[in-house]
């Protein structure tokens, strides 16, 4: 399932012309019958880019809505298993890392494989990251992720 933005017009008796915009479902149909609305699909975003979106902002109320209540993180370090809980925590603080040149491999509505280079606050050297999710309900309920330690005189070839 890939999240969508929506827009939608109204016509009812005071023929409302503003277009109405919103990522649930919108109900048609007022109490008389008299609300037409046309819903029209003006962007898709697949699970990892809107995940990857809410992470890269900060933004904890977007990923809340994109991790599963019952989502397990097992990160490449520690062997440690983290929550939603954890990793809202984690995405919160000021001390959360940063991607980029990030890329979906593949994701369908079951799994998605991602990979991109990290970069951390705690001074560690960045690494090259593959992510591994699978998805129920629309939402990450599994999260696995390997990773390749680069040096720090490390560039992407063409930059």
């Amino acid at each position: 399932m890939r999240s969508r933005v929506l827009l939608a017009w109204s016509i009812s008796p005071i023929m409302q012309q503003e277009p109405i915009r919103s990522t649930e479902s919108i109900a048609t149909g007022d109490r008389l019958g008299m609300t037409i609305c046309r819903l029209f699909t003006l962007q898709s975003m697949s699970i990892i880019e809107a995940y990857n979106e809410a992470w890269d902002t900060g933004n904890v109320e977007a990923l809340a809505n994109i991790i599963h209540d019952d989502c397990v993180f097992n990160p490449h370090v520690g062997g440690i298993t983290m929550s939603k809980a954890d990793i809202l925590g984690f995405a919160g603080g000021d001390g959360r890392p940063t991607s980029e040149h990030n890329r979906v491999l593949f994701e369908n509505d079951e799994v998605g494989v991602a990979h991109s280079i990290v970069h951390f606050a705690n001074d560690s050297d960045s690494e090259a990251v593959m992510s591994f999710m699978r998805f129920k309900d629309g939402q990450i309920i599994l999260m696995e992720t390997g990773a390749t330690p680069l040096s720090e005189d490390y560039q992407l070839i063409g930059n």
